[in-house]
Order: C-alpha cells, then structure tokens, then sequence
C-alpha cells in the first residue's frame, strides 16, 4: 500500500466520533493483571512481518499499548514481504516465529525445517475475487473464456475457484485463462483493463473498492461453504521447535499480546484512524478495512482445527495434487494445542 497524503475527515467515518470525545480503553496495560502464565522470560522473538499487511495492525496495537512490557518479551519486528524471503529466515534461525499457510508448513516439515503452528492467524475465505465496477459477471461460471489473474497455479483460493467451476457450472478450468503475477502487478492489471478478474488479498480489497474502479465478484469464504469445507484457519502462526523449546514463555507472551491486540482492535477507534493514515488509506478504506478484519483474524484454535485442516488437505489432495508437492497426508506434529 502506497503511502500518501491524506486529510482525514473524521465526520465520514462513524465509528471515529466516539474517539474526539473520549480516550477509548480506559484501563491501561500496566494496570491489568496478566496471568503468570503468560510472562516472558524478558527475552527476544523475531517476528518477521509486512509492514502494510494485517500484521501490521497487530504490531501498532502492541507498540500503542505497550504489550510487549506488560507480557514481558520483546517483540523484534523484522521487515519481510515476501514470503520465500520469511521462509528462509526461519529455516536458518534469523526469525523465530512467522505465518505459513499449513501446506507451506507441511512442505518445510517435510524439507527438514523443525517448526511447528501454535496458532491462528487467519480465517481459510478471507480473500476474494474482484473485477472492474462496470464488469457484467455474475458467478465464477462467467469465466469461461475470460483472463482471471491468480498468485500462483497451485494457490488455494485458485483450487476452490475450480472446484466450484467444475461441480457448479461444468466449466473446464482449462477454460478459463489465467494470469500469474505478484499482488502488485495483478492489482494494477485489473484497474487498467488488463484482466477479467482476480483473486486478491483481504487486506486490500477495501482499498481497491474504495477506490471506485472494481468491486467484488466472489468472497472465497463463500466458495468454501457452498463446498461444504469446514471454517477453520488457512493461516497459521509458527514457531522454530528449538525457540519454543528454550523460550515457551516467550511464546505464551506473544500468543497472550496477539489476541489482546485483536480484542483491542474491536475496540479502539483512534487505531484504525492513526495507523490508517500511516498506512496512506483513505476514511472510506479505513471502515470498509476495518469490518473485514476484524471477521478474518482467528485468535484462538478451536478443538477440531486439526480433523478440520485434515478434510481441507484432502480436498486440496483430490482436486489439485500437484499443489501439496508429494505429499500424502499431513503427518502429525505440524500443530499444538499446548499455547492456547
């Protein structure tokens, strides 16, 4: 997300007014009381993050209200957008917890790389596909012969796009004509003519309807349901089995600052207008933005996540195997329970 000028007009956005009139969260970090259980050893965790990605909604809240003193560990922020480059971090011990979607971590596992997911990120569906505002489709049916841009073949969202091309419409994906490039690329290819469509990331889709040149076709979430897949996480928080085996407090204080901050983002105004605007986002980008992530973040497992990701990799196995590199199953141990 470019950074730009911008004069916020706070009467625009409702959910501002309350914070002109009053400092929204009256009980300071210091003065909660925080379970010991959830105390750093006043060590550090390197956390790779992009600086304008959802992540960066979780760090402005830490910095904001100090979670980092008042759980007792110290946050490294390192700056990565691309996710190869976070990947290599971990795998060499430069980071010690990052976010993989869970194919990417069964691959790694199974490449030799010693992590494990200890928490949600997430929600599977939170992307979508947009096309132009003067666009005539309707359903994933009407692209048959059309140019739909997508991340990459075996991207999951591209996966389920088919499924539902094939059971829905018997539509051929070979039938519609794709289009791979980075986030950046696709996004400048769908506001100039360039495209039919294209799946996009949740962060910015607001931004991208905002401005008035697409709107949204489909919400993948909504694919998945009409698949009758389970809700559950796509991505996935993950630490270096060595950290959490020398520091798991340092883990349990990072997980308990992650889902302080999420609640806090429900409700503190000021820090969607403050970081929005360091984020260059208009008014309008800020209240759509807003409502879509606090819908997309997952701060706790559910009992099922495993049996739940397991039906997901076996539709992902059976519709597209060539995404899943080999493997046949997820083996066990690529998930915990032991940090909610």
């Amino acid at each position: 997300m470019a950074m730009v000028g911008l004069k916020l007009k706070l009467r625009i956005v409702p959910f501002v007014v309350a914070a002109l009139t009053a400092v929204v969260m009256t009980a300071t970090p210091a003065a909660a009381q925080v379970d010991p259980r959830n105390l750093g050893d006043g060590g550090v965790i390197r956390v790779p993050t992009n600086p304008a990605s959802t992540g960066s909604w979780i760090q402005a809240v830490v910095e904001k209200y100090q979670l980092e003193k008042k759980y007792n560990v110290k946050i490294d922020y390192q700056m990565s957008s691309v996710t190869q480059l976070t990947a290599n971090a971990i795998q060499t011990g430069a980071a010690d917890l990052a976010t993989f979607q869970f194919v990417q971590i069964a691959l790694m596992r199974k490449a030799g790389a010693k992590i494990v997911a200890v928490a949600p990120f997430l929600a599977w569906g939170a992307n979508q596909v947009i096309v132009p505002v003067d666009s005539t489709l309707k359903t994933v049916g009407d692209l048959r012969g059309k140019k739909l841009g997508i991340f990459n073949n075996i991207d999951i969202d591209w996966i389920v796009v088919q499924a539902i091309a094939k059971r829905d419409f018997k539509l051929d994906p070979k039938d519609i004509q794709t289009q791979v490039a980075g986030i950046g690329l696709l996004q400048a290819l769908i506001q100039n003519g360039g495209l039919d469509a294209t799946t996009v990331f949740n962060n910015l889709t607001p931004q991208l309807v905002s401005g008035g040149k697409v709107k949204v076709l489909v919400n993948i979430r909504d694919l998945i349901a009409d698949l009758g897949l389970p809700e559950m996480p796509f991505l996935f928080q993950s630490v270096r089995e060595e950290y959490a085996k020398e520091h798991p407090q340092n883990v349990r204080a990072y997980l308990a600052a992650f889902r302080e901050a999420v609640a806090i983002l429900a409700k503190d105004d000021e820090i969607w207008v403050t970081h929005g605007a360091k984020l260059g986002l208009t008014p309008d980008t800020i209240t759509r933005l807003r409502v879509v992530l606090l819908k997309d973040m997952v701060p706790q497992f559910k009992p099922t996540v495993e049996a739940d990701v397991n039906k997901a990799f076996e539709f992902i196995l059976r519709e597209a195997p060539s995404a899943v590199g080999g493997l046949s199953e997820l083996q066990s141990g690529w998930i915990t329970l032991d940090y909610q």
